[in-house]
């Protein structure tokens, strides 16, 4: 189990002990023992004022991000805490909560007392991300972003025979687009716009994944989205 916190001023502090995959925060136990390989819960899926989210699973070991609050004269080891990983089961050693000085001026740590369990911690398994969904928005935000220079752009298009060279060349160059490209914008485009799709598909230095041009290219040429994605490089 590997834990991650962060640190905030507070009047209490946080005592946390391991049962397995459970780990047990000030009282409430929190057993994520169904979380999959891969697979993760945001912040809101869990009901907790410590648990800070989100909670996932790699390598068969749980991760957790959690609020480490400390008192006004805790040490840096507590204002700027260190990961944890937690092989046993058990009480689990955090930095002090904070340290007080007596009449005489001795210095002494506080630490959160480990806890009964006193009621199991609310998680809202629909909330939970799987490693399908992350995969997923990683593709889509790839998408979003992903562009090639319009001249590599040309001679992948040649290269797969979805144009002639003589056309890629030209295309490369600025001198003139592929008829078929023509051929879409005229199809799919309003007149009054069309020369000025014509030109910025002709000029544009890069043609992004997200262009509107590109699902009438990949019907035109009966291309799978992931002959798309893998003509723009995607390596997921």
């Amino acid at each position: 189990m590997h834990l991650n916190f962060s640190p905030v001023r507070a009047d209490h502090g946080l005592a946390l002990t391991r049962d397995g995959d459970a780990v047990i925060v000030n009282g409430q136990r929190f057993d994520f023992a169904n979380l999959p390989e891969g697979d993760e819960l945001p912040a809101e899926a869990i009901v907790s004022d410590f648990i800070a989210g989100p909670v996932r699973r790699e390598d068969g070991e749980l991760h957790l991000s959690l609020i480490l609050p400390h008192g006004k004269n805790a040490p840096k080891a507590t204002k700027f805490p260190e990961p944890i990983t937690v092989k046993n089961d058990g009480p689990i050693a955090l930095p002090p909560f904070d340290v007080v000085t007596d009449d005489e001026g001795n210095q002494q740590e506080v630490h959160g007392e480990a806890l009964s369990v006193t009621s199991g911690g609310a998680i809202d398994w629909s909330h939970m991300v799987t490693a399908e969904d992350k995969a997923a928005a990683a593709l889509k935000e790839w998408r979003e972003g992903a562009s090639i220079n319009r001249a590599t752009f040309a001679i992948l298009a040649a290269t797969y025979g979805y144009i002639t060279e003589d056309e890629a060349e030209k295309w490369a160059s600025g001198t003139a687009l592929p008829q078929f490209v023509a051929d879409i914008i005229a199809a799919s485009v309003p007149p009054e716009m069309r020369l000025t799709r014509r030109i910025m598909a002709l000029t544009q230095p890069t043609i992004g994944r997200h262009s509107e041009l590109i699902p009438a290219i990949a019907e035109a040429k009966g291309l799978t989205e992931e002959q798309v994605d893998e003509m723009f490089g995607w390596q997921g």
